[in-house]
């Protein structure tokens, strides 16, 4: 709350109107700090992705960035030599004490590796998540596919979402897709605006899918990122090959919908005024385990 109060004090007229929300630039010195700030680094093997592949910690960093002195940026790294047990892809996960209002994100998608062949079908994700096997379940996805996958040919922006069925609970999920083709290679500001019955999506402040949402009960997610091979489609070839992906901020206000114009506003004046995090999520108990799995 201090922090919160450090901020309305020098831009109230941005900083009032929110109850709730979580900010982060990423600009922690090291991974130690990023999990103190309660970011799960996913560690082991599973689902989703190359079967066999290691969730690769080491695979998360956070580097000054070299357009912008001063800025940090958060950056996910996945490797293959073509077999399941030389790849490895990189996952992080936040608290599971989100619902309602909007979703942003800065994040820059690539079309190549930076070393190595390209070919392989690899997906580049920020993402929320409830948790798979629960009565009720949760997830949005902005997923980009830079050499096309699961029936898309080329360059495909992917933003989708999972709900249950509300009745009987716990009911296999069930998702609905909507896509922008196209390369987005580079930079971009993603902005979701999730709301009772509608979930609306936007690519550098433009409209870009709207899906319809189920009458199901709130289920709490987290916010995540990814960076993962689609099994069974690597190039085919034992060439290794590194891709990656990197993250600015990442943004989640409470039962607002703020524009893609509000949340750069936001972020500008945060910035200028020094504030790298804000938290001042109060979810109500009882708060869900924070799970880095699915």
């Amino acid at each position: 709350m201090k922090r919160l109060l450090l901020v309305t004090l020098l831009c109230p007229a941005l900083v009032t109107a929110a109850d709730a929300l979580y900010f982060d630039d990423f600009s922690q010195p090291d991974r130690a700090t990023l999990q103190a700030d309660g970011w799960v680094l996913r560690s082991g093997k599973g689902f989703p992705g190359v079967p066999g592949a290691h969730w690769w910690v080491e695979g998360i960093a956070l580097r000054d960035d070299p357009a912008v002195p001063g800025n940090r940026l958060l950056r996910l790294a996945a490797e293959t030599d073509g077999s399941n047990d030389g790849t490895r892809q990189a996952q992080l996960c936040h608290q599971r004490h989100y619902l309602d209002g909007t979703y942003a994100v800065r994040i820059r998608f690539t079309d190549q590796p930076v070393s190595g062949p390209n070919g392989d079908e690899v997906v580049q994700t920020f993402y929320t998540l409830g948790a798979w096997g629960e009565p009720f379940y949760s997830e949005f996805d902005h997923e980009y596919l830079p050499n096309g996958g699961w029936g898309h040919v080329g360059p495909t922006l992917t933003l989708n979402k999972w709900e249950s069925r509300p009745f009987p609970p716990g009911g296999e999920p069930v998702a609905t897709s909507g896509n922008v083709a196209g390369s987005h290679a580079g930079w971009h500001t993603l902005v979701l605006h999730a709301r009772a019955g509608e979930l609306g999506f936007f690519v550098d402040g433009k409209p870009a899918v709207t899906h319809q949402r189920n009458d199901q009960p709130p289920v709490l997610m987290s916010m995540n990122f990814n960076l993962w091979f689609v099994a069974d489609h690597l190039a085919p070839t034992p060439k290794p090959r590194r891709w990656e992906q990197d993250v600015d901020w990442v943004l989640h206000v409470a039962d607002q919908w703020w524009s893609t114009d509000e949340v750069n506003r936001h972020i500008a004046d945060w910035r200028k005024a020094g504030q790298k995090r804000l938290d001042t999520m109060q979810p109500k108990p009882p708060v869900p385990p924070s799970l880095c799995e699915l």
